[in-house]
Formats: C-alpha cells, sequence, structure tokens
C-alpha cells in the first residue's frame, strides 16, 4: 500500500514500531485502566477493537 507510505522497504520499520512501541504502551496502560480513557468504554475503545481482533485474536500465527 504505498499510498499509506507502506513499502517493501519501510515494513521492518513499520513492524518494528507497532510490535516495540504501540503494543507495549497498550499492554502498560490496559494493566493499570480498563478503557483508553479509564473506567468506562470510549469510541477509541471500539475503534480499537476491530484491527486488534482481526488481526491479534485470530491471526494462527500467533499461537494464542
Amino acid at each position: 500500500m504505498p499510498m499509506l507510505g507502506i513499502t517493501n522497504k519501510s515494513i521492518p520499520a513499520i513492524e518494528n514500531w507497532y510490535e516495540n512501541h504501540v503494543l507495549l504502551l497498550l499492554d502498560k496502560h490496559f494493566a493499570e485502566h480498563d478503557y483508553l480513557l479509564g473506567s468506562k468504554p470510549c469510541l477509541g475503545d471500539f475503534a480499537l477493537m476491530g484491527p486488534l481482533y482481526a488481526h491479534l485474536y485470530r491471526d494462527p500465527a500467533l499461537g494464542i
């Protein structure tokens, strides 16, 4: 998807950023909070559910 800046050259950097920054920060946040903004779900929680469920939970390669 070069239109979004995703090329064979940028894929390793994008994957590294997501795995070593985004997911670690989300994991740390959700260890202390039930939702993005505290104790009640917000639109952002529902927006994250789709990509996280589709790409992480259902991915057979992850072995979850």
